[in-house]
């Protein structure tokens, strides 16, 4: 699933069978390699630097996309106090939580990570389009800004964490690059873990 590809009309044609079908797709087809791998309950999705897709010219499909296209995720946004965030979960929840890097994993290991997670903690990115792969019930924590939610009007993820009937939570922030607040992270896994 492109989160960029996917418009406000296709969320809508989005449905419970066509994740059915898409996750028994990846199920039947996962590498053997990757299915002696232990996931953990709490998965963090940290922003990373990708600077594979650099060289390419996109000025003529959009003239934003020129410029994201020099960016890395972690440049447009991220968490400054991401290591709080680390250090809270150790403290917490000790060998429960695991901080991942999407950026160069294959699809089959994002597959397996989200379907096994039981919360799911990431910044607004089309990383978040594999809640398509979580079980029903569990627990996504969007870290989003103002900007993003309200001005611009994205909330396809809260929408498709709906269709998937997913716990979703939101965590607006004022700036893209900002802190979160920890107390409110925290009081959210607390309820969404002990769900």
């Amino acid at each position: 699933l492109d989160s960029s590809k996917t418009t406000m009309k296709h969320k809508e044609q989005i449905t419970y069978e066509d994740k059915i079908k898409l996750c028994d797709f990846f199920q039947k087809n996962i590498p053997k390699y990757l299915l002696s791998l232990k996931f953990k309950d709490i998965v963090v999705i940290e922003r990373g630097i990708e600077p594979l897709y650099q060289h390419q010219d996109y000025s003529k499909k959009h003239k934003m996309l020129q410029e994201l296209g020099k960016q890395s995720g972690k440049e447009r946004r991220y968490n400054k106090n991401h290591n709080e965030i680390l250090e809270m979960l150790e403290k917490d929840y000790k060998d429960k939580y695991e901080n991942i890097i999407l950026e160069r994993t294959s699809e089959y290991y994002q597959y397996l990570l989200f379907k096994n997670a039981k919360i799911v903690i990431a910044n607004h990115g089309a990383g978040l389009s594999n809640i398509i792969f979580m079980n029903k019930n569990c627990g996504v924590i969007e870290i989003i800004s103002k900007l993003k939610l309200y001005n611009q009007k994205e909330d396809l993820f809260i929408n498709l964490g709906k269709i998937f009937k997913l716990n979703y939570k939101t965590i607006i922030t004022e700036e893209e690059k900002d802190n979160v607040d920890i107390n409110e992270l925290k009081e959210y896994i607390k309820k969404l873990y002990n769900n």
